[in-house]
Order: C-alpha cells, then structure tokens, then sequence
C-alpha cells in the first residue's frame, strides 16, 4: 500500500531529474534543429519556451508538420481556441502553396490539418 508520505517523496524526486535543457548543443537559427530543441524543451516541462521556437518555424513557413502539430496540441490543451485556429490555417496555407505537390506526404498531412480544423471550429460553435 502506498502511503502519502511516499507518495510526495516520489513526486519531488520527479521534479528533481529535470534539468534545463541545454540549447548552446541545437543551431537555433536552423529550423530542424528548433524543433528538436522544442522537443527537449517540451520533455523537461518548459512548454512555453517550446512554443517560441516552434512560433518561429510558422514565421518561416517551415515545410513539416511537426511544429504545426506540436502547436495545436498544446493551445487544445490550453484551451487558447484562436491560436490553434490560426495555427491550423498556417499550416493549410504552407502546404497548399509552399510544399511541392509532388512531395508524397503533402496530400495526406493537408487534409490531416483540414479535418483537424473542421473540428475545432465545432468544439468553438458548441461553446458558442
């Protein structure tokens, strides 16, 4: 049986194995590299800087989904609506008009954005 006691000595000790991720290893100024930094980031609980460099590939219309997905994810947890939408459409526009349209993944993932917006926009409507 698990004691109370124990129980916040286990929590502390979680706390205790995080430790600030060492960005001076990732070229910022390279977008793959700012999402593996956003990755680390997100890994050691510090979402918020993960959001800024993943806010940064959106500006440079990065041409993945992983800083687009990332984004979404956290607003949705977030409850911040408007900022997933917009994030969302970013990411329809990049890969409507800067992905190639012969890049086998574009198709799949455009849509995958698409339906995810469709279903923000009901969540919105339903609070409405």
């Amino acid at each position: 049986m698990l004691n109370i006691f124990n129980f916040f000595k286990r929590k502390e000790r979680k706390k205790v194995k995080k430790q600030a991720v060492n960005l001076s290893k990732f070229n910022l100024s390279d977008p793959v590299d700012r999402n593996q930094a956003g990755i680390q980031l997100e890994k050691n609980g510090s979402v918020n800087e993960a959001i800024k460099l993943y806010e940064a590939n959106l500006e440079e219309n990065f041409e993945g989904n992983h800083p687009y997905d990332r984004l979404a994810i956290i607003y949705r947890r977030k409850k911040l609506y408007d900022d997933e939408k917009r994030v969302l459409k970013k990411a329809i526009k990049v890969f409507e008009e800067h992905v190639p349209k012969n890049r086998a993944d574009r198709k799949p993932k455009l849509e995958k954005f698409q339906n995810r917006l469709e279903k923000l926009n009901q969540i919105i409507e339903k609070q409405q």
